[in-house]
């Protein structure tokens, strides 16, 4: 039977499903609204805490992180510090160099193979030993977030430089690298 909406009781009826409608609304957009609270506080705490894990370097301003798909697993250089041995080794850096790159890493940008550091010159500093735009020409800025090709260009300006000068932080006392 056809409920007759121009009677009171089909408008009390009619009345009472908009107010049922109105109430799921509300209870909707209050769910919605908790939900989205929780999840901005993770990601907020997510975020500040990857901040706070990710030390700043020195004499820069940290421009942009990049974001990259994640890494797939590899046999050989596994992960950054790994890969100072690893590269070191197989270019016949001897562990008092190997362990003085891992100690410029640390101290240049945490050891971050996405770091890119500005520096006041305009010049930009990149990846986990934070090689300089000046070197664009023999290795590209994709090889340079790049942690294994990073690494192996550092340790090949060790050999051409017969130092390892080139980075301030050695030449400012700040690391021992001699």
């Amino acid at each position: 039977m056809k409920t007759d909406f121009r009677t009171a009781k089909g408008k009390a009826l009619r009345q009472h499903e908009k107010e049922l409608a109105r109430r799921k609304l509300i209870h909707e957009l209050i769910s919605v609204a908790i939900l989205g609270f929780f999840v901005g506080t993770i990601l907020t705490k997510t975020i500040m805490d990857t901040r706070r894990t990710s030390p700043k370097p020195q004499g820069m301003t940290m421009v942009q992180e990049v974001n990259a798909e994640a890494p797939q697993p590899r046999a050989f250089c596994n992960d950054p510090m790994n890969c100072f041995r690893d590269v070191g080794e197989q270019m016949g850096m001897s562990n008092k160099d190997i362990m003085i790159a891992i100690r410029i890493s640390k101290a240049e940008c945490g050891m971050r193979p996405d770091a890119l550091g500005k520096n006041t010159n305009g010049t930009f500093d990149i990846g986990v030993m934070q090689i300089n735009d000046v070197h664009g020409k023999r290795i590209s800025r994709a090889d340079r977030l790049d942690y294994e090709q990073n690494i192996r260009f550092a340790y090949k300006l060790r050999f051409e430089q017969g130092n390892w000068n080139a980075w301030s932080v050695c030449k400012n006392g700040k690391v021992d690298c001699k």
